[in-house]
């Protein structure tokens, strides 16, 4: 399969160098994976071609295609660096009198996978270490979700191999969360903020300095909690850096549903000791669970957890706690803070024992003050005034989540409170998508989720809008609904009274 890759993007540049003129037609993902393969192979490319146009994108420009289609002759050529199906829609849309090339999505993962292989970083010599003393778990997140889903298999890889060392390399700003871990003896702190950062000699000499001055062990194995790079800039980092460690084993998995992902999890499996290929859909964190089946170990609980580092006491003494996600991490997955505010006074004006508390970053303060506009300033403000470990600290004492699919729901989670998600994908979203309750919801005993029935206009099985969208076809009366049966939960265990 390697050579059949090689092949395919040697025969690419060859056609492109028969043109006075190269243009990609998309300017997103695979749009930007043909830019950087052609220019580092010295092919010029002209311009992006979208249908809106106007906009620079890697310095070059994007240009409208009813304005720049009817100009372009044999002189040039048009790569439709897009998915097959909006390729076919593209085709039948416009007339081309230059000549088109319409790469399968499977060449497509070989222009997005090339660079990973032809740095050579990822061919490194094992070292020969036998026993099972020393284990390294390489996990390289910038989002907060991803880390919790994997704390059930930190747990479950110490039960699995007791006398074990396990030490953990993980982006910096998170190493207050794994202060009380007591499955890690050591945490290396990696500076990564970035993790679509393409391939490149500069990252692979990064990863080998870092780790020249900082990890001194040999490991017998390595796990990956991450899931494989699904494209040539997706948490490379991550994969080198486990690489040029040198284990004798090593551990990773990765999605297995499309064809694109198929290839990318074949071409990567050859350089690891096995890999879990994911082809039923299931929760991140039994994803991540699933490494272990890799070395024939049981798993023996799969709930997430989390280590508070001290105590604290937030709003009335014996009241319900209501902590809020008020916003995701990109705007499409926000639910309207005037929906919270009619939802929160209700709430406020029916029970008395009842504290909402509104966390988030800066990001979450001005929806925080429209959602107190309603309720009189009754809520517990806590936007842009918490750290991540604040948070775990505050949520180890509350009852209820209500929100949008982010880190604080998943630590929620992990102190099994009920939670309600409000979601912005819709029902008919194939579950392996990645932001599908079935993959990234609740993973509690008690909880609910919110979902459209259906997308709204062209956004299809997910909502790709820059803005609150189809997650507002969830309505106020729903997550009122769901949340008196959460209290009425709540209240049944702790012999609570309504007023």
């Amino acid at each position: 399969m390697l050579e059949q890759m090689q092949i395919y993007c040697r025969e690419l540049v060859e056609k492109c160098k028969n043109y006075k003129y190269v243009y990609l037609y998309g300017a997103g993902t695979y749009g930007e994976a043909f830019y950087y393969f052609l220019t580092d192979k010295g092919i010029q490319i002209e311009g992006f071609i979208t249908s809106y146009g106007g906009e620079i994108f890697l310095d070059t420009p994007i240009l409208k295609a009813q304005n720049i289609l009817p100009k372009l002759g044999k002189e040039s050529l048009v790569i439709l660096s897009l998915r097959e199906e909006l390729q076919s829609e593209i085709l039948a849309k416009q007339d081309f009198a230059c000549d088109v090339l319409a790469p399968t999505d499977m060449q497509i993962a070989y222009i997005d996978m090339v660079g990973v292989f032809e740095t050579g970083c990822l061919d490194v010599p094992r070292k020969n270490v036998q026993d099972n003393h020393n284990i390294l778990v390489v996990q390289l997140e910038v989002t907060f979700g991803d880390m919790i889903w994997s704390t059930a298999f930190l747990r479950e890889l110490k039960y699995a191999y007791p006398e074990a060392n396990i030490d953990y390399v993980i982006n910096k700003k998170f190493s207050a969360l794994y202060q009380n871990c007591p499955y890690i003896n050591r945490i290396y702190e990696y500076d990564c903020t970035y993790l679509t950062e393409r391939i490149s000699h500069k990252m692979v000499v990064r990863v080998k300095d870092y780790i020249t001055k900082n990890i001194e062990k040999n490991y017998c194995s390595v796990y990956l909690p991450r899931l494989m790079p699904l494209s040539g800039a997706d948490a490379c980092e991550n994969i080198i850096l486990a690489m040029q460690i040198g284990a004798q084993k090593i551990y990773g998995h990765g999605l297995y549903f499309l064809d694109y992902q198929k290839l990318r999890c074949d071409l990567l499996a050859e350089l690891f000791s096995d890999v879990e290929r994911h082809t039923k859909a299931g929760h991140e964190t039994m994803n991540d669970l699933s490494l272990l089946a890799l070395v024939d170990k049981k798993v023996k609980n799969n709930r997430m957890e989390l280590w508070p580092t001290e105590e604290v006491h937030i709003g009335k003494d014996g009241s319900i706690k209501i902590c809020v996600g008020l916003v995701g991490s990109i705007p499409s997955r926000s639910w309207s803070p005037q929906y919270y505010g009619e939802v929160f006074k209700e709430i406020m004006d029916k029970y008395e024992d009842i504290d909402i508390i509104l966390c988030g970053g800066n990001d979450a303060e001005d929806a925080a003050k429209i959602v107190q506009s309603y309720t009189n300033d009754s809520c517990i403000d806590l936007t842009g005034k918490t750290s991540l470990i604040d948070a775990v600290n505050i949520f180890s004492s509350c009852h209820i989540y209500v929100g949008s699919d982010t880190g604080l729901m998943h630590v929620a989670s992990a102190f099994n409170q009920y939670v309600i998600e409000i979601c912005a994908s819709n029902k008919t979203s194939p579950q392996y998508w990645g932001c599908t309750p079935t993959r990234t919801g609740p993973w509690c005993d008690n909880y609910e989720v919110l979902q459209p029935e259906r997308p709204l206009d062209d956004c299809k099985y997910m909502c790709f809008k820059p803005f609150a969208h189809c997650i507002n076809q969830n309505k106020p009366q729903e997550v009122l609904r769901a949340l008196e049966t959460a209290i009425n939960h709540v209240e049944s265990d702790s012999n609570r009274l309504k007023k």
